[in-house]
Protein backbone atom coordinates (compact mmCIF):
# COMPACT_ATOMS: atom_id res chain seq x y z
CA UNK A 1 0.00 0.00 0.00
CA UNK A 2 1.39 3.41 -0.89
CA UNK A 3 0.89 5.88 1.52
CA UNK A 4 2.12 9.55 0.40
CA UNK A 5 2.75 12.06 3.95
CA UNK A 6 4.08 15.50 2.89
CA UNK A 7 4.31 18.90 4.21
CA UNK A 8 1.69 20.94 3.60
CA UNK A 9 3.13 24.69 3.32
CA UNK A 10 1.47 27.52 4.13
CA UNK A 11 0.25 28.59 0.39
CA UNK A 12 1.64 32.39 0.21
CA UNK A 13 3.40 34.02 -2.47
CA UNK A 14 5.83 34.99 0.04
CA UNK A 15 6.31 31.44 1.18
CA UNK A 16 10.35 30.72 1.44
CA UNK A 17 9.14 27.36 -0.08
CA UNK A 18 8.55 28.83 -3.12
CA UNK A 19 12.03 30.17 -3.94
CA UNK A 20 13.59 30.11 -7.71
CA UNK A 21 16.94 28.77 -5.61
CA UNK A 22 16.52 25.41 -5.70
CA UNK A 23 18.68 24.52 -2.80
CA UNK A 24 17.22 26.92 -1.04
CA UNK A 25 14.00 25.31 -1.75
CA UNK A 26 15.04 22.33 -0.30
CA UNK A 27 16.58 23.24 2.84
CA UNK A 28 13.16 24.94 3.31
CA UNK A 29 11.65 22.00 2.45
CA UNK A 30 13.39 19.79 4.95
CA UNK A 31 13.06 21.96 7.98
CA UNK A 32 10.02 22.13 7.25
CA UNK A 33 7.80 19.65 9.72
CA UNK A 34 4.93 17.52 9.04
CA UNK A 35 1.61 18.35 10.11
CA UNK A 36 0.85 14.81 10.93
CA UNK A 37 2.31 11.61 11.32
CA UNK A 38 2.66 9.75 8.51
CA UNK A 39 -0.14 7.38 7.38
CA UNK A 40 -2.93 9.17 9.79
CA UNK A 41 -4.41 11.81 7.58
CA UNK A 42 -4.00 12.83 3.93
CA UNK A 43 -3.22 16.21 2.42
CA UNK A 44 -2.89 17.65 -0.56
CA UNK A 45 0.61 18.83 -1.24
CA UNK A 46 2.90 19.98 -4.00
CA UNK A 47 6.04 19.73 -1.98
CA UNK A 48 6.47 15.76 -2.98
CA UNK A 49 6.69 17.01 -6.93
CA UNK A 50 9.11 19.60 -6.08
CA UNK A 51 11.32 17.09 -4.57
CA UNK A 52 10.63 14.81 -7.78
CA UNK A 53 11.77 17.27 -9.84
CA UNK A 54 15.06 18.33 -7.75
CA UNK A 55 15.73 14.20 -7.86
CA UNK A 56 14.57 14.34 -11.77
CA UNK A 57 17.70 17.15 -12.34
CA UNK A 58 19.56 15.65 -10.02
CA UNK A 59 19.90 12.48 -11.53
CA UNK A 60 19.84 13.37 -15.04
CA UNK A 61 22.11 16.62 -14.56
CA UNK A 62 19.55 18.33 -16.88
CA UNK A 63 17.31 20.97 -16.41
CA UNK A 64 13.57 19.37 -15.32
CA UNK A 65 12.04 21.02 -18.21
CA UNK A 66 14.38 20.03 -20.68
CA UNK A 67 14.67 16.31 -19.17
CA UNK A 68 10.45 15.97 -19.76
CA UNK A 69 10.59 17.46 -23.11
CA UNK A 70 12.89 15.52 -24.43
CA UNK A 71 12.13 12.59 -22.29
CA UNK A 72 8.31 12.50 -22.81
CA UNK A 73 7.05 15.40 -25.15
CA UNK A 74 9.22 15.13 -28.19
CA UNK A 75 8.73 11.26 -28.70
CA UNK A 76 4.70 11.87 -28.17
CA UNK A 77 4.58 14.47 -30.59
CA UNK A 78 3.41 16.93 -27.98
CA UNK A 79 4.48 20.44 -28.72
Amino acid sequence: KFNQATQKPDQTVDNPLYSQDKATTLQMILRTPLQYAPGTKTVYSDVDYMLLGLIVEKVTGKALDEYVENTFYKPLGLN
